[in-house]
């Protein structure tokens, strides 16, 4: 989550900044400004959205448990045997 928050902070800075400077400095030079970073942006989504599908890279190791034990539980609770682990952590 920190993470998170740090990035949308300095993304929102950065908007700010340029919008000052936007503001600031003249009409040609604005536009000239106002190109180069389009350009830099659409170039860096496309370089986010291809990195976004690539596949992620596994592990390529087994995993086995044994002897976990009985799992039991209430009426509304939940049981864990000794393994927990995320969906993509697990192998078919």
């Amino acid at each position: 989550m920190i993470t998170q928050r740090v990035v949308i902070v300095v993304t929102a800075s950065v908007v700010a900044v340029l919008a000052v400077v936007l503001m600031v400095v003249r009409w040609d030079d604005a536009n000239k400004i106002a190109v180069v970073m389009s350009a830099v942006a659409a170039v860096a989504a496309v370089g986010v959205g291809i990195w976004a599908g690539l596949p992620t890279r596994r592990s390529g190791g087994r995993l086995r448990v044994s002897r976990t034990g009985k799992a039991t539980t209430g009426s509304k609770g939940s049981a864990n045997t000794g393994l927990s682990a995320s969906g993509g952590l697990l192998t078919e």
